[in-house]
Parts: structure tokens; sequence; C-alpha cells
């Protein structure tokens, strides 16, 4: 009999959060891992597969070290680094790669101590004094504009072809503090308004502070492993149903439209 190789998740952990300064970023893979572990109840040597998206700031991550760290024996292994999206594309690949046979359980994993290694509490740092300039960078990197400057790019090009207000925008804050204040580990849960978002200072116009995303230190994992292999473990199996992956680029200056992106294909 065939043995059935559809991808399912069968285990996912996360780790300390939001402010943990206790934990690097590295010990935040590992306690995600653990956890990720106990959830599914899959041994670690069964682990044949890791994924992870490369880390340079505030320490240093590379795939195969995270990987020997962990312990894990892999016939698989997948870094894709694209930005936020990396998970995404990371389900996808994980997903063909069980079907296709090359490993039977992956791993994969995120760690952060953005909050406490860098002490940022808002996402607009600039480039690093220790990042190579190159390519498309080049041409940005001199004048400076960190990634809340980018999308603030995005939202007054909105703006300008449908209308769009600063309080729709902040509509999207209010509803994403909403639903934080729902969950105990939350960074940010008191109610938000609004007004409250409008009024709190300018950060790249017309983003506001509460328009912006908060840091935290944090981690997560899951693994994903065959539907025949998920019959002897702890957890019922989460069927990957689709995964699908799009960039329409990686520096603002080359983005092709404003008020478009690669989630849009993806979807």
């Amino acid at each position: 009999m065939t043995e059935d190789r559809t991808p399912v998740i069968v285990g996912i952990g996360l780790s300390d959060a939001p402010k943990v300064p206790e934990l690097s970023s590295l010990q935040h893979h590992v306690q995600a891992s653990q956890r990720a572990l106990a959830d599914s109840g899959v041994a670690k040597p069964d682990i044949d597969g890791y994924m992870m998206a490369e880390q340079v700031i505030p320490d240093r991550q590379y795939l195969p070290g995270l990987a020997e760290y962990l312990g894990i024996k892999y016939r698989y292994l997948d870094g894709t680094t694209t930005g936020g999206s990396s998970y995404v594309f990371h389900v996808q690949h994980a997903a063909a790669a069980i079907r296709q046979g090359l490993c039977d359980t992956i791993l994969v994993t995120y760690g952060s101590n953005y909050l406490s290694g860098l002490g940022r509490t808002l996402g607009t740092r600039g480039f690093s004094d220790s990042q190579k300039v190159q390519n498309v960078l080049q041409y940005e990197a001199p004048y400076g504009n960190p990634v809340v400057g980018a999308y603030a790019m995005v939202a007054q090009r909105h703006m300008y072809e449908y209308g769009t207000t600063p309080e729709q925008l902040a509509e999207i804050a209010v509803g994403v503090r909403e639903f934080a204040s729902l969950n105990p580990n939350a960074i940010y849960r008191k109610p938000m308004t609004v007004d409250d978002v409008i009024s709190s200072r300018m950060i790249a116009e017309p983003l506001h502070l509460f328009d912006c995303c908060a840091i935290t230190d944090g981690g997560g994992a899951y693994i994903m492993t065959t539907a025949e292999r998920a019959r002897d473990l702890r957890q019922p199996p989460v069927y990957v149903l689709g995964a699908a992956n799009a960039q329409s680029h990686w520096m603002i200056s080359q983005c092709p439209d404003f008020t478009s992106s690669g989630a849009a294909q993806a979807g």
C-alpha cells in the first residue's frame, strides 16, 4: 500500500513573549521548538527537515548552524528569506518537500529578541551600519528611509488614487488592538479609538505612532509531516489545503505599483 504523503501540520509552539530580556533570539527558536515537539508528540530524532529564515540582526543566525544547535539530522534544509512573508513561503516549500519524499517530518522555527536586543518598540529602524550596501539598496540607503517610511509612501499613493483618509487607515489599528485585547500576552491591550490613533505623534506622514506595528520578543515553531505518520501522533492533523507565494519587489524603489503587492497575486 502506498504511504499517504499528504502534508499536515501536527504541532505548534510559541516561546515566551512579548518582552523576555533573558532569552536571545536563538533561545526563542529553541524554546518554541521544544514546545512544538511536546505538542505534537514527535520525537526529535524523527525530524529530518528543517526550515528558518536567516536573521542578521540583532545576533547572527545561520541555517546549518542553528540546525546543528538544535541537534537535527536533516535530509532537507531551506532558508528562504523574503522578509515578513518568509514563513508563508515555508508552508508551501515544506508541503512540496513532504509530497516529493525529500523528507518525512519538517520543523520550521522563528525567533527574535528585537525588543530586548535592539531596545525598539516601533519598527522604524533604518539600515544597519553593518549591512552591506549593494544592488538597488545603494540607491535608497544614503537617504535613510526606514521601513515605516516605505509604508508611508504606499499610504500616500493610496490616498491620492482612492481618496483614502487617515481616519480610515486608523480603523486598521483600532481593529488590531481590539483583537489584541483578547490576548493576555499582547504587549498592548488597552482599548483604542480612531481619535487616539490620529492624535498620536506623526512618524512618517500620513502614518502616526499607533498606525505602526509594535516590536516584541518572541518565537514560534510548527511541525509538518505526512498524514500517514500523523495517525500515531498526539494532535489531530491540520491539512495544508493550499499555499502560494508571489513577490512584486524587495526595495520600495522597485515597486511596480504602490497600491498593489505580491499578496494579491498569491491570494
